[in-house]
């Protein structure tokens, strides 16, 4: 899912929006829950990823009508079935809310592109640093609260 995102938008912005849907979505069902959210894992940034990949999808695909809502939304919905609701430990509401906050976040981006506001490959890089950035700092606060 990343690979295809990065290939359609560009690697920096592919892995910032990505990490994004991520954190949001693990701040979304921390709010939602009402307490401390535990387990945070990569699992729901992937999900957020096909969030993104299928709300980029809205705006760039040739059909219209009901279909040019309806097909994004069963893509990740079927993603979220097959990869998201498996095993005893899932976190299926995480799982939900990643893909959740990934939809708009897509949207966004292929409303940019749209309308040929893509970030040039400079942008692209600084975005994929501010991207890294975001996982160092946010290592660095998990381990300095230990």
């Amino acid at each position: 899912v990343a690979v295809v995102l990065c290939r359609q938008i560009g690697a920096g912005f592919g892995w910032l929006l990505i990490l994004l849907s991520g954190i949001l979505g693990n701040a979304l069902i921390t709010v939602l829950r009402g307490g401390p959210h535990v387990s945070i894992g990569a699992s729901t940034a992937l999900l957020g990823a096909m969030g993104v990949l299928c709300g980029f999808t809205f705006f760039s695909t040739e059909q219209r009508g009901w279909r040019r809502i309806i097909l994004p939304l069963a893509a990740a919905l079927a993603w979220l079935a097959f990869l998201g609701s498996e095993g005893e430990n899932t976190d299926l509401g995480a799982h939900f809310t990643g893909m959740l906050c990934g939809l708009p976040l897509g949207a966004g981006a292929g409303f940019l592109f749209k309308h040929k506001l893509f970030p040039t490959p400079e942008i692209d890089r600084i975005l994929g640093l501010l991207a890294m950035l975001l996982v160092v700092f946010a290592s660095f606060l998990a381990f300095a609260k230990g």
